[in-house]
């Protein structure tokens, strides 16, 4: 009989006779446990509380007489030898290791019963790796369906190498018994008992007490186990379910307990979710009380429109916009939580309008927006929109990674191992533009990405007159010039390299009148051999430029008198696409803050040697206004604060789109 006698059974068993083997093989096979069996510790354990309650080493010597205890009726109903015992356990733990590989949670479900039924004393390896397969493949309890399920099929296939996965009941259909078995807690709650919990059996529990709505109860067991590394996973079913309840008193204190996790990070999400449970449940309007223990938790605001700023500017300091699904939730939200207003909740699949009508200061704003491009102000509420520039400690993040950057890069193109003289040389420069007594430099041009933009043709060259067309525009803008050159192209002969191969370039008589020019006027900077010369015109973004450097200069407003280009100087004149730099430099927040205060890209038409059939230039400026989430005061026509106005930009939307919410202050 192949399902009796299969070669897996025949592996080190010599000493079993064809008897014994057949004992072993008919209970694996057996539908119906054939020993009664009871674990009253472990079936007590399943409730969270009392396993918080108990000394767990009075619950782990417990559980250890059971399984014993159980071990010998079986043992003894069986009539089985330990050997055979052995080798059905061995069986069984190799069932839980296919089923790893397989992906197939249902089996090992089948096999943790009979290792019960065995009294199995379980250990460390076998346990954690029974918990990983439940939980990770399995996503409903076990139940009396899943019988008729022979694990020596399951074994017998793998030994043989088939590929077709062996069917089992699981998917005929979804009803359950009222005894069904949560088999992935039972193993979660078995190992922390006798290894102590972890990060992923404490997952695995709190599910199963959320599940049951008891998320006061699945909050004790974190608190328990504290001393594990928490991460948001694990919170996050205990904090939706807190929302789902409306207790907005508990997923405050627990959102809080979630800030202050080492290991958990907060998503956007997060921040929306709470906002929207608070907003739904009207604490956000002026009159509503404080929400129970806010004061105590650090929001001394409590409730009201000084919530929302506080829990709006938490948000902003994690990420720069939001998700249109986000946007729609907290839309509803703020609809359902406020009274007097003509908003209509919205549908699922129902995108928020545009909505760009003057609003009265009194009313209640939330729409989706078009911010005005040319002037950075908000049409729904005439709120002029901010720039906000880098912080000082930003700045100092950035130069030091830009002094790191510059070692790396030059370790690896030169071979030597300190690196550090690249750095020096580029906080020299730095020194250099600090300690210059004249005009600030108000555009830094990346020379080299504007000699060789649109020179990829068969008679393209890093062409100087390029340049020269650049600096010459920017100076009849009012900007004061500096190109950052590297070396190379300063000579009069040089390499170009190309990927038709490599070819001697030799400047004209013009392009070394353009570039002695550009060097004679203290216009260019020239990156000595060896460096690389992106570091530099990065660099000039953040270091200072002496007394001279005004307030008025580093900003230059919308509408100014001189008609120059609204926004913060320097700017940053390169097409550079930055996938080199960005992702070693700052998080993403910050590289985009530096990056839209700075960067300006431009577009002309490619020079053939000192000839342009056009010679137009066009600028895609920085920012004058922060595409980031942020609130701004909102002032009437009487110079009266009417509260704050918030922008929340949407990635699934226009860049120059945002979700708009003021709230009413009265």
């Amino acid at each position: 009989n192949d399902k009796k006698d299969p070669v897996l059974l025949k592996r080190g068993i010599a000493k079993l006779d064809d008897e014994q083997r057949e004992s072993v093989a008919e209970w694996l096979c057996a539908d119906e446990p054939s020993a009664k069996y009871e674990l009253p510790t472990l079936e007590k354990a399943m409730n969270a509380e009392a396993l918080i309650e108990w000394d767990v080493e009075s619950l782990k010597e417990a559980i250890r007489k059971e399984l014993k205890q159980q071990q010998e009726k079986f043992i003894e109903h069986h009539g089985w030898s330990p050997m055979q015992y052995e080798l059905a356990m061995k069986r069984l733990s190799r069932l839980g290791n296919i089923c790893a590989k397989k992906a197939s949670g249902p089996p090992a479900e089948i096999a943790w019963e009979k290792m019960k039924e065995a009294g199995y004393g379980f250990r460390k390896g076998v346990l954690q790796n029974f918990l990983y397969v439940t939980a990770t493949f399995s996503s409903r309890p076990l139940s009396n369906s899943l019988k008729g399920v022979s694990v020596l099929d399951l074994l017998d296939n793998e030994e043989n190498d088939k590929s077709e996965a062996v069917e089992t009941p699981l998917g005929q259909g979804d009803d359950y018994s009222g005894d069904a078995v949560d088999t992935a807690s039972e193993v979660a709650i078995l190992h922390d008992i006798l290894l102590g919990p972890t990060e992923q059996s404490t997952v695995i529990r709190v599910r199963h007490l959320v599940a049951q709505r008891r998320a006061r109860e699945a909050e004790l067991l974190l608190e328990n186990n504290a001393s594990e590394e928490l991460l948001l996973r694990t919170y996050d079913p205990v904090f939706q379910c807190y929302l789902e309840q409306n207790d907005i008193p508990s997923a405050l204190k627990l959102f809080v307990k979630m800030k202050a996790g080492e290991s958990v990070h907060l998503r956007p999400e997060t921040y929306i979710q709470l906002m929207s449970g608070i907003a739904e449940n009207g604490y956000f309007q002026a009159t509503s009380p404080p929400i129970e223990g806010a004061s105590e938790l650090g929001y001394t605001e409590g409730s009201g429109p000084e919530l929302f700023d506080r829990l709006a500017g938490e948000l902003a300091a994690n990420t720069v916009d939001i998700t249109a699904s986000g946007a729609k939730r907290l839309y509803n939200s703020l609809v359902k939580g406020f009274d007097n207003h003509d908003l209509k909740p919205m549908h699922i699949l129902q995108s928020l309008e545009t909505c760009n009508e003057k609003a009265e200061y009194s009313d209640f704003v939330a729409n989706r927006v078009s911010i005005d491009e040319t002037t950075g102000r908000c049409p729904r509420t005439g709120v002029q929109l901010r720039l906000i520039n880098l912080e000082d400690e930003q700045k100092l993040k950035l130069k030091e990674g830009l002094l790191y950057l510059a070692a790396t890069a030059y370790s690896e193109r030169s071979g030597k191992r300190d690196g550090s003289i690249a750095s020096e040389n580029l906080s020299k420069f730095g020194d250099w533009l600090a300690d210059r007594n004249e005009q600030p430099f108000t555009a830094i041009v990346d020379g080299a990405n504007v000699g060789y933009y649109f020179q990829n043709f068969d008679e393209g060259r890093f062409n100087f007159h390029q340049i020269d067309f650049v600096v010459d525009t920017l100076e009849s803008m009012g900007e004061n010039v500096l190109v950052i050159l590297p070396k190379k192209y300063t000579n009069d002969i040089f390499t170009l390299v190309r990927a038709s191969g490599a070819k001697k370039q030799r400047l004209t008589r013009k392009e070394k009148s353009i570039r002695d020019r550009l060097i004679s006027s203290g216009k260019a900077f020239i990156v000595p051999p060896s460096f690389l010369d992106d570091y530099y015109w990065m660099y000039a973004s953040v270091s200072g430029q002496g007394a001279k450097f005004s307030v008025n200069e580093q900003y230059i407003h919308p509408n100014n008198e001189d008609g120059r280009w609204p926004g913060i100087r320097p700017m940053l004149v390169s097409n550079d696409k930055m996938r080199d730099h960005k992702l070693s430099l700052l998080e993403p927040r910050l590289f985009r803050r530096w990056h839209s205060n700075f960067l300006v890209n431009f577009t002309f038409s490619a020079f053939v040697g000192d000839q342009c059939s056009d010679k137009e230039i066009g600028f895609n400026t920085a920012d004058f206004y922060s595409r980031e989430i942020q609130g701004n005061k909102c002032v009437d026509d009487n110079g009266h604060e009417v509260g704050s106005t918030w922008h929340f930009p949407v990635s699934d939307w226009g860049d120059d789109e945002s979700f708009c919410v003021r709230l009413p202050t009265k």
